[in-house]
């Protein structure tokens, strides 16, 4: 039904794409631009009938009208799913090389699942025709539920770079001609509730060993990066390979004038004393080989004579390493042996092992157990100090407040009785205010207050001595009676 769809907006678009060049020359007879309202009106129809189509094959395959959502960066998307319904977005990807990460985050609360594409060069992808499918990922603790995530990674791999560019594109620093990643969602089983949000990921670039030497000589700039440079542009090709052309043809014609000018100077006497000295220096290189020769069998005669006169200590030296072999392998069958014996020994305690180690596992558990109990008596005793003292200061302050309340009442309750007191003394001390000033009045009568505080004092120490010398006496005459008692009670009791 799709492609019966597509088939009549082709008929309906057909005759009238046709007709447009006659009506473009029509149009450039009559004086007109191409392009003005003719061209507007082809322009208009022939927009309303691809849209028209296409919003009738999407409708046929399950989806939507919906133009595809303009997604931004690290901002979600939330929205609902019914059955058998699909949601379209756009990733605007940038300038750089980079990891786009797309992650679609279903509620736990939802009846159904959903299904993640992406692609490229298709406008709204989904499961026939996506290249890049949507992988389960662990979910985020924060937000319960199904996590699915699209990774692109915005870069040249080493196998994307097209050929005519493989010399010149640099893919550390290159990315594809693409703007948008297009994602697909659709809804598998019931309604779904999904959130959407994508981010951007650094991403490094892993070159191969050709592209390092290419950026290489590109940095030091060395003869093979301009021989490189030379082959990329084909005019700066063709005038090398002339000049090369040209070099060698000189290079040619110069050798030939050498070889004539060398032939005719063959049998000059200069030519005649070179060959006496060439050869003179061959014999002498002849004579030093052969002094050498006898030098090297010489040696050679000198070692075997010395190994014949030293054959004995030779043979007791090769004696010796034999022995020290011997003891060797002795001492690494003996090490072998009591390897065994430990492994033996190893073998029988590993049934013990076991016991060794839950009981020190026992005792850790416990040593953990006790410093965690008082790790936690600590805290606790010092969060109820805490609250102890948070309260005593708080008793405090509230004491002080009520003291200071009940000082101010009291103070002012004194004042007021001290006011009347000091007009009543002031009053009483009129007539003596006109010969002296009230300070003397006041000084005057504190002094007669001193004296009488003091011969208050002196009566009352008067008194205290008098009342303990009568009580020493009245204790005295009691104990007195009490012995006549006494005396008076023994005759009785002998009776």
């Amino acid at each position: 039904r799709a492609n019966e769809r597509v088939t009549e907006f082709m008929l309906s678009v057909k005759p009238e794409w046709d007709a447009q060049p006659r009506r473009a020359r029509s149009t450039l007879k009559r004086g007109m631009k191409v392009g003005s309202d003719a061209d507007d009106l082809f322009l208009a129809q022939s927009k309303e009938a691809v849209t028209a189509s296409l919003h009738a094959i999407y409708g046929l395959l399950g989806g939507h009208q919906v133009e595809p959502t303009q997604m931004v960066r690290d901002e979600e998307c939330r929205d609902v799913l019914g059955a058998s319904t699909s949601r379209y977005y756009h990733v605007k990807l940038p300038q750089r090389i980079c990891r786009v990460v797309v992650t679609v985050t279903v509620d736990s609360s939802s009846g159904g699942s959903v299904g993640v594409f992406g692609a490229l060069d298709v406008e709204r992808p989904h499961s026939k025709s996506a290249p890049m499918r949507g992988k389960e990922v662990d979910p985020d603790p924060l937000h319960p539920g199904e996590r699915i995530q699209v990774k692109y990674d915005h870069m040249y791999g080493p196998g994307d770079v097209p050929i005519e560019l493989s010399d010149t594109l640099d893919r550390g620093k290159a990315v594809p001609p693409v703007s948008f990643l297009c994602v697909g969602i659709e809804a598998i089983g019931g309604q779904v509730t999904y959130t959407v949000k994508y981010s951007i990921e650094p991403l490094r670039v892993k070159l191969t060993r050709e592209e390092m030497s290419r950026r290489l000589r590109q940095v030091y700039r060395g003869w093979e990066a301009k021989l490189d440079d030379i082959k990329r542009d084909p005019d700066r090709r063709a005038e090398f390979e002339a000049m090369t052309a040209e070099l060698q043809s000189k290079r040619r014609e110069k050798m030939k004038q050498i070889c004539a000018h060398e032939l005719s100077k063959m049998w000059t006497p200069r030519a005649l004393y070179e060959q006496l000295q060439n050869r003179a220096t061959e014999n002498e290189r002849k004579r030093r080989e052969a002094y050498a020769r006898k030098e090297q069998h010489d040696q050679e005669q000198y070692e075997r004579a010395f190994q014949h006169a030293t054959r004995r200590e030779a043979r007791a030296e090769q004696r010796r390493l034999e022995e020290e072999a011997q003891e060797a392998a002795a001492l690494r069958q003996q090490r072998a042996m009591q390897w065994m014996t430990a492994l033996v020994w190893a073998a029988r305690m590993s049934g013990k092992i076991d016991l060794v180690t839950s009981a020190r596992d026992l005792r850790r558990r416990l040593v953990e157990e006790t410093q965690a109990a008082t790790l936690i008596q600590r805290r606790w005793k010092a969060i109820q100090g805490a609250k102890r003292r948070y309260r005593l200061y708080r008793n405090v302050i509230v004491m002080r407040r009520t003291m200071l309340c009940h000082a101010r009442v009291a103070q002012l309750a004194e004042r007021q009785t001290a006011a009347g007191l000091l007009i009543t003394f002031l009053r009483r001390c009129r007539h003596e205010t006109v010969e002296r000033g009230p300070v003397d009045i006041a000084r005057n009568f504190r002094h007669k207050v001193v004296v009488l505080q003091r011969k208050w004092r002196a009566v009352r120490a008067m008194r205290q001595a008098r009342l303990e010398v009568l009580l020493g006496v009245f204790k005295q005459a009691l104990d007195k009676d009490k012995d006549v008692e006494e005396e008076k009670a023994e005759p009785d009791k002998a009776a």
